[in-house]
């Protein structure tokens, strides 16, 4: 199924004509310094408003999911950006919901759309992108469309994140790592804890965690 849905999402994306760019330096060349600080072309981050909104019709048509919100038209991506925010159920509320939280940043150069995936309610985020608008963080449009499809895959997957003050830890079938300087257990802990939790195990968690487990949406 999620070849089909990313064949899908692949499909209909092509039909939008999006803009598109390379990596705008060979891999082995570090960027110059004078690139952190500056957003030649915030409009190109636009890519990220018409990916998400892709897939949130191919969640909806291919597996089910029902959105709570109105859509914005696509002609108007930038204009519709701020703040908008799409919540996507399964029918049966099997998984937490996906919220797609499009947001405008302002840049010395102008204005950069960025996108957050978050599930359950309240709201834990997997992540943000772009994690970083700036021309030395760059790597073209093809590696920033990747970082959202395996975000999104990571979303419907079955996994567990778990949130506490200073720190944060993931595993899934897509993604797994931790963050943060104030972790209360061990790596290796951790992943024993989330694969105990996504085996439906009653298991003690660290006292200042919230945590999300998913089965997934029985489609990736």
């Amino acid at each position: 199924m999620r070849l089909a849905l990313m064949d899908e999402v692949t499909r209909r994306y092509a039909a939008l004509d999006q803009p598109s760019w390379p990596c705008p330096r060979d891999p082995t060349e570090s960027p110059q310094g004078w690139e952190y600080s500056r957003v030649t072309d915030p409009a190109r981050y636009d890519v990220l408003l018409a990916r998400t909104r892709v897939w949130t019709e191919v969640l909806c048509t291919v597996a089910g999911a029902r959105r709570a919100d109105i859509p914005a038209p696509r002609a108007a991506l930038r204009e519709a950006a701020a703040d908008r925010e799409v919540l996507l159920r399964l029918p049966a509320d099997a998984a937490p919901p996906i919220w797609f939280l499009e947001r405008l940043g302002r840049a010395r150069d102008g204005l950069v759309a960025a996108v957050e995936i978050a599930v359950g309610e309240p709201r834990v985020s997997l992540g943000r992108l772009p994690m970083c608008g700036c021309d030395a963080c760059d790597e073209g449009s093809d590696s920033l469309l990747q970082d959202v499809d395996e975000l999104v895959l990571h979303a419907i997957s079955p996994f567990v994140a778990l949130r506490g003050g200073d720190w944060s830890f993931d595993r899934g079938v897509m993604t797994q790592g931790s963050w943060g300087r104030g972790r209360p257990w061990s790596f290796s802990e951790l992943v024993r804890l989330a694969d105990s939790l996504l085996a439906g195990e009653q298991v003690a968690v660290p006292d200042d965690a919230q945590v999300v487990v998913s089965q997934g949406w029985g489609c990736a």
